[in-house]
């Protein structure tokens, strides 16, 4: 594993924590963000667009947990990982999981000019069901 670019770890931290404007410090004017998601192709031009996006995604609730995150370099390119499991009106009173991927170049400036991003979309959050079930089940057996 290799030492991760500052500014991704900047991009990364402030994604986690819905800091949207230090999110924005991390951005170039003109970044791109492509992606590959569920519905098919996304193409954001601009950080504003850009930023956007990630607004929608994970703006806008507090019920949402960081589950797993990491920052590294592959080939010059910064890679983040991110998996949150959260709940949005949008999608419902369910948890739902969600993990992504993106690949980022950064300018000589030290800002992201290029996000590469796949994305595995909002599935809803099984693990957290299980987690139900299981506490429901101990609680029986204590009872017992």
């Amino acid at each position: 594993m290799t030492t991760p670019h500052p500014t991704a770890t900047t991009f990364l931290d402030a994604l986690v924590t819905r800091d949207f404007d230090r999110l924005a410090g991390t951005l170039a004017a003109d970044a791109t963000m492509r992606g590959l998601v569920p519905r098919g192709h996304l193409d954001c031009a601009g950080r504003d667009q850009v930023l956007e996006r990630f607004a929608f995604w994970f703006g806008g609730t507090d019920d949402i947990v960081a589950l797993d995150q990491g920052a590294d370099e592959v080939g010059g390119r910064a890679l983040l990982s991110w998996h949150f499991r959260l709940r949005q009106e949008w999608l419902g009173k369910a948890w739902h999981a969600i993990a992504q991927r993106a690949f980022c170049d950064i300018g000589p400036d030290g800002r992201i000019e290029r996000i590469d991003l796949l994305c595995s979309g909002f599935n809803p959050d099984v693990s957290q069901e299980r987690a139900v079930a299981l506490d429901i089940d101990a609680l029986v057996e204590v009872g017992s």
